[in-house]
């Protein structure tokens, strides 16, 4: 695959025992990855925070061989408690 392709990722599943909102408010955390284990370290919102067209929030990752750096995400599409898209 090549970048040019413009690779995406999508991912469904079904999470019985919770309302829209409770999962909505989880997949729209943007601090909830960095408490798994993995390079992401933290995460912040770039002038107004929250889930809106224009919105950018950004990342540091930390890796052994790489070191340090960070990545700046601009929410592109927002479908409230069905979908969002940053890039």
């Amino acid at each position: 695959m090549l970048y040019r392709d413009a690779p995406t990722v999508e991912v469904s599943t079904l999470i019985e025992g919770a309302t829209v909102d409770q999962v909505w408010d989880l997949v729209t955390d943007i601090t909830l990855p960095t408490r798994a284990a993995g390079e992401l370290e933290s995460t912040e919102w770039v002038g107004d925070p929250g889930v809106a067209v224009g919105a950018r929030f950004r990342g540091t990752n930390t890796a052994e061989h790489l070191g340090t750096w960070v990545g700046e995400c601009e929410i592109t599409e927002v479908d409230p408690g069905r979908r969002w898209v940053w890039q």
